[in-house]
């Protein structure tokens, strides 16, 4: 992964690419992500904070002792704790929306 690479990558998980992408970031940034969830595990991040519901009561983006800590133990940069963080926040806060599946309906908390 180059420097270039890796910037354009933050900037799409902050949501600051304005433009298309093209398939082939498409593909890098899967790839990225793909060796994001190798280097630090969601299950063993949630462990080391104490479960989800403390890490819903964390100001994750004011913490910086915690998210420096985590990094050294996790030997990446703080900037991809962060964005794991964000992802389980994310994934965790879709799957509470949804009451119940039913055949091709999905019933939805809004």
């Amino acid at each position: 992964m180059t420097r270039n690479d890796y910037r354009l990558w933050l900037a799409y998980h902050c949501g600051s690419i304005q433009g298309k992408l093209t398939a082939r970031e498409l593909e890098k940034f899967r790839a990225f992500d793909f060796a994001l969830h190798i280097l630090v595990p969601q299950n063993i991040l949630l462990d080391k904070l104490g479960g989800y519901n403390k890490l819903q009561n964390l100001n994750i983006y004011h913490n910086y002792p915690l998210i420096k800590k985590l990094a050294k133990e996790f030997c990446v940069t703080e900037d991809l704790i962060l964005i794991q963080l964000a992802n389980i926040l994310k994934k965790n806060h879709t799957k509470q929306k949804v009451l119940k599946k039913e055949d091709n309906i999905i019933y939805v908390k809004f």
